[in-house]
């Protein structure tokens, strides 16, 4: 499902829906709001096809100003919360993580080239940014707060807004397309739980888009998306494999593939 439209907005002038002022939600845009978004997640949750497979995903990322300056990001998950992720600069390993769902929680430390253990907290802490799911995967664990912000129109189409505040990143509005329930753009504001002197030194982007997303069995998956940081534009592609089960891939420091 490819939306080129949004692709060439966004990349040529950046987002142009902006943020509406403060105002006070009520119980039903809290029920709105979680149910537009639990939708959403039921369309991209490949979960449900981790019965006697896994799933394995490679990532390029790349500065669009710097194509030389790719990223390489290889994934995998299984059921049980296995995952393991490995992440790459000029062919080098640069950062690592992977358990087994319950234990081994171990991470690739980049200064002292080994593989080091990790508390589970800590474990979470690193991987759930790069979750290709997103920030909403897993929100209530996270204690995110979702209201309904109305509808509006986005270059000739219906779009719902999402409010969203987290402990742990910033507020943010999220659109997604009416007739397809598929997120499309988000917007970062300054603060978090509307208290700006709290990001003085975090990283905020611009904006981030999803221009399109691939079937993949019953699920569909997000495989382009891009995002502006300090006018820094960024572009993702992702591809999606279901493989055999192989739990080494969960259990050893160096898994070959």
């Amino acid at each position: 499902m490819k939306r080129l439209f949004l692709l060439l907005l966004v990349l040529s002038t950046g987002c142009s829906i902006s943020a509406q002022e403060a105002k006070t939600y009520t119980k039903s845009d809290t029920l709105r709001g979680q149910q537009i978004v639990d939708q959403y997640l039921d369309i991209i949750n490949f979960d449900r096809l981790l019965i006697d497979s896994m799933i394995y995903i490679e990532t390029k990322i790349v500065d669009r100003s710097n194509p030389t300056d790719t990223m390489r990001v290889h994934q995998w998950y299984a059921n049980g919360r296995r995952s393991r992720i490995e992440m790459y600069q000029n062919g080098q390993l640069e950062s690592g993580y992977y358990c087994n769902g319950l234990s081994g929680f171990r991470m690739f430390h980049s200064g002292r080239r080994a593989w080091v253990d990790l508390i589970q907290s800590s474990y979470y802490d690193y991987v759930y940014p790069l979750d290709p799911r997103g920030a909403l995967f897993d929100w209530r664990s996270k204690g995110s707060e979702i209201v309904y912000d109305g509808e509006t129109r986005f270059n000739g189409s219906d779009v719902e807004r999402i409010f969203v505040t987290s402990p742990s990143t910033f507020d943010r509005y999220y659109f997604f397309e009416k007739n397809t329930g598929l997120l499309f753009l988000t917007k970062e504001e300054d603060h978090i739980y509307g208290d700006s002197k709290k990001t003085d030194n975090a990283q905020r982007i611009d904006w981030r888009g999803w221009h399109q997303f691939t079937p993949i069995g019953s699920c569909m998956v997000p495989t382009e998306e891009s995002y502006q940081y300090k006018d820094q534009i960024v572009l993702i592609f992702r591809t999606y494999k279901l493989i055999p089960f192989n739990k080494t891939a969960f259990t050893e420091d160096y898994y070959k593939h």
